[in-house]
């Protein structure tokens, strides 16, 4: 699975936090953590993905995860 958004166990328990402010990450950013925080934004959450503590493949592939953060945004 690339998006823990998509498990419904995960999210059952994010919500069980109260809290909508999330630190997303994953094994790559423009994948993994990404895709994460723009299905919690459209579920009223606020993410921010911590880029450090996350992978990529390439130097292109994390660019482009960025700009379609920032186009979501």
């Amino acid at each position: 699975m690339v998006n823990a958004w998509d498990d419904e166990a995960f999210v059952a328990k994010v919500r069980q936090t109260g809290r909508d402010h999330l630190i997303l990450a994953g094994l790559t950013f423009e994948t993994c953590a990404s895709l994460a925080a723009i299905a919690a934004r459209s579920d009223g959450y606020q993410p921010v993905v911590a880029l450090d503590a996350c992978g990529s493949f390439s130097h292109h592939k994390r660019e482009a995860g960025l700009a379609r953060r920032h186009h979501r945004e």
